[in-house]
Formats: structure tokens, C-alpha cells, sequence
């Protein structure tokens, strides 16, 4: 799981002297000088191989990024990384068992890492686990649970957990009802940059085609500019 802002945004909130987002949705009570804003940015990567160029590309850019060297999971202890692989290479999967043509690695569920980190406030997690994305949010229902995340991403597919097939299979509606219940929302979010209701009064069974997408969530304010700009794509 890897989440950072790209260079070029900073720099341009930085001119803009505000924080409105990528998209410059703002209110006039939640605007803020960049000089006052800190940004803290945490990243994962199960590969030695991406590990180390993302080490060295955080640092070739003078990014100041928490890089740790683990798979991100339901649980923490110890998990299974492909062994061979190319630099960039990012469709792959960790093992929760031991495999071959595999290599240990160290797994993390984000709950314990915030409590590790004295980590107070997250206010955005993103998730690209290859068909972990279910356990991913698992391992961080603490942190859903007293509200310390405020908004997150997260993709649905047929791989891994997601699919039909596996032993342990997650399905979306099962995610998408618990997450509400700890008061979270979740939306669609379309290629043309729009979003649609997911959860909720909103669901569908339908909605259970385990096919590439990708789905944002959020509560309290967050909530309220998601379900805003859902209204005005709606329009």
C-alpha cells in the first residue's frame, strides 16, 4: 500500500496559499495557509526489489516519506513475498503461508502501526493490495472504529480474497455493511472523475460483478464534500 501526493500538487497548494484538494473544493472554514499545513506521509512495499527504488526515489526527491519495508494485512507477524521480480512490477500478491518461489516478509495491519507510530489523525489511506483490499480494512477497524481515519480508497476486483472461488472469500456487500455501520459511506468512483453512491440505502446486489473498480469512503465532513460532488455529477 503506497499513499503520497505527487510533487507537483504540493507545490501548487503551496502557490495557491490554501489546502482545497486536488479538485480546489474548499469552505471558508476549512481553508488553511500551506506554511501551516504538515504533511506526513507513510508508504509500504512488500518487494526488496520496488523497496529499494522507492527508497531511492523518495530520497532522489528530497520526499520526506516513512518508508517500511513489509505487506500490508489483516494481522501483523509474517507473511510471503514473491522473490523474483522486476523493478515497477506491481501486479503481485503476497502469501499469508509459505510458497514457493516466495521469501518472508514482515506483515503489518494498519491498527498496530498507527498505535506503533502514536499516530493521531490519518486523513487519507490508500489501498492497492492486489485482492488483499478486504483484509486491508480489517486490519485497520480500530482505527475505522474511533474515527481516526477520515477517508479512504480501496479496489474491488475478482483477484485473491475478492474472488468467488477462494476458500476465504470477502464479498463487497459484506465490507461495504460493516464499514457502515462504524459510520462510513462509500462511493464509485467512475474514470471521468465522477462518483456514484455504493453502500448503504444505495446498494445493489448488483454491485457484486467482482470486476475492476475502485470504491472511496469517507465520514463527517469528508462525507459531506463526497456526497456533494456525487449531487453534482447526479445533476
Amino acid at each position: 500500500m503506497v499513499d503520497y501526493f505527487h510533487e507537483k500538487h504540493i507545490k501548487r497548494a503551496h502557490h495557491q496559499q490554501n489546502l482545497c484538494g486536488l479538485c480546489h473544493v474548499c469552505t471558508q472554514t476549512v481553508r488553511r495557509s500551506a506554511e501551516d499545513a504538515h504533511l506526513e506521509l507513510h508508504a509500504f512495499e512488500m518487494t526488496q526489489q520496488n523497496y529499494e527504488w522507492l527508497a531511492w526515489a523518495f530520497q532522489r526527491f528530497a520526499l520526506n516519506v516513512t518508508l517500511v519495508h513489509a505487506a500490508v494485512s489483516n494481522a501483523s507477524g509474517v507473511a510471503s513475498a514473491p522473490a523474483a521480480v522486476r523493478t515497477g512490477e506491481e501486479a503481485l500478491t503476497v502469501s499469508l503461508t509459505p510458497r514457493r518461489g516466495y521469501k518472508p516478509v514482515r506483515a503489518v495491519a494498519i491498527d498496530d502501526y498507527i498505535l506503533t507510530e502514536s499516530l493521531e489523525r490519518v486523513d487519507l489511506v490508500s489501498i492497492d493490495t492486489e485482492g488483499f483490499d478486504a483484509l486491508v480494512l480489517e486490519g485497520m477497524r480500530g482505527a475505522l472504529t474511533s474515527r481516526v481515519v477520515k477517508v479512504f480508497e480501496f479496489e474491488y476486483h475478482s483477484a485473491s480474497y475478492w474472488a468467488a472461488s477462494h476458500p476465504e472469500s470477502r464479498s463487497l456487500k459484506a465490507t461495504l455493511g460493516w464499514l457502515t455501520e462504524l459510520g462510513y459511506d462509500c462511493f464509485w468512483t467512475g474514470a471521468d472523475g465522477c462518483l456514484s453512491p455504493a453502500s448503504g440505502a444505495c446498494w445493489r446486489d448488483a454491485f457484486e460483478f467482482r470486476f475492476w473498480s475502485n470504491l472511496v469512503c469517507a465520514h463527517g465532513w469528508h462525507l459531506a464534500q463526497l456526497e456533494a460532488e456525487a449531487s453534482r455529477c447526479q445533476a
